[in-house]
């Protein structure tokens, strides 16, 4: 409660500094501006909402602080939320729109939150339209595998490939114009209403006039200090798996100019994240396997297989990092971790006893950890921790990798409704202000990001386009 009373009184603050000091415009910004609709990052929900604005006669902008465009979405993996596509037909998935959306009003695993209906309704509806609107552009979805409510990308390749590459192609081809280096810092206000962004770039600060502006900036994972602010209990202490660009300048920009913040306390961690010399390797492969996790004390804690939200399993530990272990079994299955036993980094020894004094453990309590491990494995159910799958991970040497988690997104932002027009804290619109992705609140909490992008970047883009005709 205290650090959402903080939050109350940042957004009061920025209110009463507004009133007092609102954004001055340079005097070309008084005539017709240059462009209709200013996007604010270049991820997957930006590109939509740029194209689609492009697409419905704007003038468009595509501002990205980055060198490169792609934001979050270039380092998605391999699928997409979506249920009743042709392609899942085929091989043999009967789910629905509607099962889709009854899963999504459910409570989320990585998240223990709840998307509100109207919002989970569109994306649910939405998917096989945005999916289909893809592939038009490029992206090719995989016809050989399938899941339930995923649809998969073509083998070889990651979702974030070729998803950027196709979203680029169309924006340029429609004359967006697209500026990387460009770190969108202020929004320009003009009688309540949008008039514009201000801009960090390598020649100095410039402000682009606009009549709308569609934030698409991302999260805040990569700002310790919002992080603290709003999730609290020392996570600003954790690494970030996602890309430090994602440091909350729309949600910081909207609350300044008066839009209102919500779920700012909504995130979810990796759990299973190994660092080595700066690189990340998700030990989830290994896990997949058959190894364990264990305390300091050498003891079980944990669902291995189970959601994100065991990472604040971890994160409750003393040390906020655990200990996975495994034999040359698991160690054959992922080849990236022999290099990493060479260098010293995981940790390797001929004996149980070796291991244990390796990782500060008794070894009698190690010792029955995994005699009980082995004995539900055999049995073929973990009654400790509710395991999914138990696999025989141990054998010749004995290994250790410490993890940690690492927040992977954060699903708090500016307050929408599912026009992704801006609200104000009593909820009014903000006239010319549109929010999408991991930068705006709309009531999905985390759901299949790369779909939302898609269904509410298009959404945004439309909505913007439509706004700017009538500014």
């Amino acid at each position: 409660m205290a650090e959402k009373a903080v939050s109350r009184r940042t957004v009061l603050r920025a209110g009463a500094a507004l009133a007092l000091s609102a954004p001055v415009l340079p005097a070309f910004a008084r005539t017709q501006p240059r462009f209709d609709v200013i996007v604010a990052g270049s991820g997957a929900g930006g590109f939509a909402a740029a194209i689609r604005a492009a697409e419905n006669g704007a003038r468009v902008l595509l501002l990205e602080a980055n060198s490169w465009v792609g934001g979050a979405s270039r380092v998605s993996t391999g699928i997409f939320g979506c249920a009743g596509h042709p392609i899942q037909k085929k091989l043999g998935f009967t789910a629905t729109a509607e099962d889709l959306y009854k899963n999504y009003i459910g409570v989320a695993a990585a998240t223990r939150t709840k998307a509100k209906p109207e919002a989970a309704r569109i994306l649910a509806d939405g998917a096989v339209p945005a999916a289909d609107w893809l592939a038009s552009l490029g992206v090719e979805w995989s016809t050989k595998k399938a899941q339930k409510f995923f649809l998969n990308i073509k083998e070889g390749h990651r979702l974030g490939e070729l998803l950027i590459d196709s979203l680029e192609r169309r924006a340029r081809a429609l004359g967006v114009e697209i500026r990387t280096r460009h770190r969108a810092e202020r929004l320009l206000v003009k009688d309540g209403r949008i008039a514009g962004v201000r801009c960090r770039t390598t020649e100095g600060s410039k402000a682009f006039p606009a009549r709308a502006v569609v934030l698409a900036t991302g999260g805040f994972e990569a700002n310790p200090r919002m992080i603290d602010l709003y999730i609290g209990h020392g996570w600003g202490k954790a690494g970030i798996y996602c890309t430090p660009a994602d440091r909350g300048d729309g949600q910081r920009m909207a609350e300044e100019a008066g839009a209102g913040l919500a779920d700012m306390e909504v995130f979810k961690a990796n759990p299973t994240i190994h660092e080595y010399k700066g690189n990340r390797y998700n030990l989830r492969s290994v896990i997949r396997q058959g190894a364990i996790a264990v305390n300091g004390e050498g003891r079980r804690f944990m669902n291995e297989t189970g959601s994100y939200y065991e990472s604040h399993r971890i994160w409750a530990l003393p040390q906020k990092q655990a200990w996975v272990l495994f034999g040359d079994p698991a160690l054959e299955a992922d080849p990236r971790l022999k290099k990493l036993v060479a260098a010293g980094d995981i940790l390797r020894s001929e004996t149980l006893s070796g291991l244990a004094r390796a990782i500060g453990a008794e070894e009698s309590t190690l010792e029955v950890t995994l005699r009980r491990y082995e004995a539900m494995r055999k049995f073929g159910r973990d009654e400790d921790f509710g395991r999914g799958n138990l696999k025989e991970a141990f054998g010749g040497a004995w290994y250790a990798a410490r993890i940690q988690p690492m927040i992977q997104g954060t699903f708090g932002g500016v307050m929408t409704n599912v026009r992704t027009q801006a609200l104000t804290p009593e909820g009014r619109v903000f006239p010319g202000l549109y929010a999408v992705g991991e930068c705006a609140a709309a009531g999905l909490r985390g759901l299949n990001p790369q779909t939302a992008n898609a269904v509410f970047g298009s959404i945004a883009g439309r909505e913007a386009a439509a706004y700017s005709r009538e500014a």
